[in-house]
């Protein structure tokens, strides 16, 4: 059997349930199923594919990491954070939109996911950015930009998925990711600047709203009163980073510390909501460990049937140059990005790609930072771009309203996407400064 054949029938049965909105891992799996049954494998090989999947110990930091951003969300947590920034905001006009950046990568440490990123800086900031005059299109496009950063800063859930397919370190792929976020936060913190200042202008000629100046004493309290909340952040690289703690343990210690804090500090946690804020976060988690069992039952469809090692040496017979392998590869991620939930992607595509890649000479961890940034710049792309239905959502706005406003982070998204690719040493720089 033709084990291209099976890719595409997988495709085919995955994508037709999907659109007739079968959950994402039941579809996945009614995939794999229907390749066993072409290639006349034993249908005994799922469970336990499915079962050694999760068997993994760094896997138990996806809870960890979504708890812990549901605790900061739930337990006043972030609440003193954004105070802080708000604070600081009053202090300068048109600011507030290259704050809500700043704001989204400091959360973006804490929650690993792009759409928790969106929930919780645009529960907070959405309302005050529309207060300072910006539009909601522009305002739910801003967040909803600003969550790609959720991925591409450490701890990234689909940045712990990508380590174990690819059998690298989970805390080197994270860092390979850290200088693409911190240049496209700039990027998008000048174009959030410009609008906020195109904001102020129309807000006085409005007249709706005079800038505040602090007092050094609030902003002093400010401070002081996030000073607990800040500190979750340098508990996670400190201990990872220091060598102190596993993304594992990371994630537990960081949950322990916002239950200290949010129940004894900030006293936003009570027993009445810890029960209801641990079934979400388990309910999240259950989906995201569903999801990327199923598909590791799919990945050892392919390895059964050989189709990593069939266009490996399709693809040296045709004998490619390197860049123009990863200028394809990079159009295949983004147009998968704009249909596929990015662990999914990864699961599916990593043993695909990847042994293709290294055939090349292309490094791992760049392989892992081009289809990380590709992905979650899917994520802000229609048609299935997710966090753009939750910035609709909270921004209470039309999904074609967003689509004008987005487009500026979107296209500076590829100007990184292209520096990314194009210079490996960019995002390999901090990994190799580290060992």
């Amino acid at each position: 059997m033709d084990s291209i054949l099976v890719l595409l029938v997988f495709l085919g049965v995955m994508m037709g349930l999907a659109v007739i909105r079968v959950p994402l891992a039941l579809a996945i799996l009614a995939g794999a199923m229907v390749g066993f049954w072409m290639t006349g494998r034993s249908f005994g090989i799922i469970a336990p594919s499915a079962f050694s999947a999760l068997d993994v110990f760094a896997y138990l930091a996806v809870p960890g990491f979504l708890y812990a951003g549901a605790l900061m969300l739930h337990g006043r947590i972030a609440a003193a954070i954004l105070g802080l920034f708000h604070n600081l905001a009053q202090r300068f006009r048109g600011v507030l939109g290259s704050i809500t950046v700043a704001v989204a990568m400091l959360f973006g440490t804490i929650s690993g996911s792009s759409v928790a990123t969106v929930s919780m800086v645009g529960g907070m900031m959405v309302p005050e950015l529309v207060k300072r005059g910006f539009t909601r299109a522009r305002a739910g496009a801003l967040v909803a930009a600003t969550g790609v950063l959720g991925v591409l800063l450490p701890p990234s859930i689909p940045g712990i998925v990508f380590a174990i397919s690819a059998g690298q370190s989970v805390s080197a792929v994270w860092l390979t990711t850290v200088m693409p976020a911190i240049l496209l936060a700039l990027i998008w913190a000048v174009i959030a600047f410009f609008q906020g200042r195109e904001s102020a202008q129309a807000e006085d000629r409005d007249q709706t709203m005079t800038p505040t100046a602090l007092s050094g004493e609030r902003k002093r309290g400010a401070f002081v009163h996030a000073l607990p909340a800040l500190a979750a952040p340098v508990l996670i690289f400190g201990g990872i980073y220091g060598g102190i703690l596993t993304p594992t343990e990371a994630g537990a210690t960081v949950v322990a510390y916002c239950l200290i804090i949010g129940f004894f500090v900030y006293k936003g946690l009570h027993l009445g909501n810890i029960g209801r804020i641990t079934f979400e976060a388990a309910r999240a988690s259950a989906s995201i460990l569903i999801i990327i069992s199923a598909a590791v039952v799919s990945a050892r469809l392919f390895t059964l049937i050989g189709l990593p090692r069939e266009l490996t040496a399709f693809v040296l017979d045709i004998n490619p140059d390197p860049l123009m392998f990863i200028l394809l590869m990079n159009i295949l991620l983004l147009v998968i990005g704009m249909f596929m939930e990015t662990n999914t992607a990864i699961l599916i595509l990593t043993p695909i790609l990847l042994p293709i890649a290294q055939s090349l000479g292309i490094d791992p961890l760049h392989f892992g930072a081009m289809m990380l940034l590709n992905l979650e710049l899917g994520m802000i792309t229609p048609p299935l771009a997710a966090n753009l239905f939750v910035a609709c959502k909270i921004a209470n706005v039309p999904f074609n309203k967003i689509m004008p406003p987005i487009m500026p982070y979107f296209l500076s998204g590829l100007f990184v996407l292209a520096i990314t690719a194009l210079f490996p040493a960019f995002s390999l720089s901090i990994v190799a400064l580290l060992n």
